[in-house]
C-alpha cells in the first residue's frame, strides 16, 4: 500500500510538472494536460494517427502488401509504457534533473550557482516546445528541451545577467515492432521491442546559446 502511495505522489508530481511544459508530438502541440487519462487519451489519438498515415504511405509504396492487413495501431501496453516515460522525462527528477546534475558537475564549483530558467537569450533558439514526440512505424523519440542559466554565487535573484546560457538536450528513442495482435485476424499492432541495443539509454547533448550583440 505504501508503495503503491509513493507512486501516485510520483505521478501526481510528474502531472504537475508536465503542466510547465509544452508538449509537441509530430509537429502537434497538445493543449495543457490535467490529468494521465487525458494524456492517455491524447497519445493514442495523435500516434495512432501518425501510425496509420505511415502505414499508408508504406502501403502505396509496396505493391505486394496484403489489401486484407488492417492499419497498425500501438498496442495498449506500449501506450501505457510511452506514457510512463513521458512522464519521467517531464518530472524534475528524471530527464529534467539528470541534466541539471551534469551540467552541474561540468560548469558548477564553489563561486557559481546553476539555476534552471524557462527563459532564454538566444537568438538562434528554434524549438516552440520542451518536449517533443517523433514517432514513426519503427520507433519513438522521446526529445527534452531545458535551459540552465550560471550565476555568481548569491546573484541569481540579483536581476543580474547571467554569466552563461547553456542549452541542453535529452533524447531516448523506443524501438517497434509490428506482431499481430491475433492469430486469427490480419490485424497487426506496434510494441515495444523486447530487447534492442542501449534500451533504456538516454543522449544527452550540451550547447551554449548564441547571443550576438549588435555593435
Amino acid at each position: 500500500a505504501a508503495a503503491d502511495d509513493d507512486d501516485g505522489s510520483k505521478t501526481k508530481q510528474a502531472l504537475l510538472d508536465l503542466q510547465r511544459e509544452i508538449l509537441s508530438v509530430n509537429g502537434q502541440t497538445l493543449p495543457p494536460i490535467t490529468s494521465r487519462e487525458q494524456l492517455v487519451q491524447l497519445l493514442t489519438s495523435t500516434l495512432n494517427q501518425t501510425v496509420t498515415q505511415q502505414f499508408v504511405l508504406r502501403d502505396d509504396d509496396d505493391d505486394d502488401t496484403s489489401k486484407n492487413i488492417s492499419r497498425s495501431t500501438l498496442d495498449t501496453q506500449t501506450l501505457d509504457a510511452l506514457t510512463r516515460r513521458l512522464l519521467l522525462a517531464t518530472s524534475r527528477t528524471g530527464s529534467a534533473g539528470d541534466a541539471y546534475f551534469v551540467i552541474r558537475d561540468l560548469f558548477g564549483g564553489e563561486d557559481v550557482e546553476i539555476v534552471p530558467s524557462s527563459q532564454s537569450n538566444d537568438t538562434q533558439q528554434q524549438e516552440q516546445y520542451s518536449i517533443e514526440l517523433k514517432a514513426c512505424l519503427s520507433s519513438v523519440t522521446i526529445i527534452c528541451y531545458s535551459c540552465f542559466h550560471v550565476f555568481p554565487k548569491d546573484m541569481a535573484d540579483a536581476n543580474v545577467e547571467p554569466l552563461m546560457e547553456l542549452h541542453t538536450t535529452t533524447t531516448e528513442r523506443i524501438y517497434l515492432q509490428e506482431v499481430r495482435s491475433d492469430g486469427t485476424q490480419q490485424q497487426l499492432v506496434l510494441q515495444e521491442k523486447p530487447k534492442y541495443p542501449r534500451k533504456g539509454h538516454k543522449t544527452l547533448s550540451i550547447r551554449p546559446a548564441y547571443n550576438h550583440a549588435e555593435n
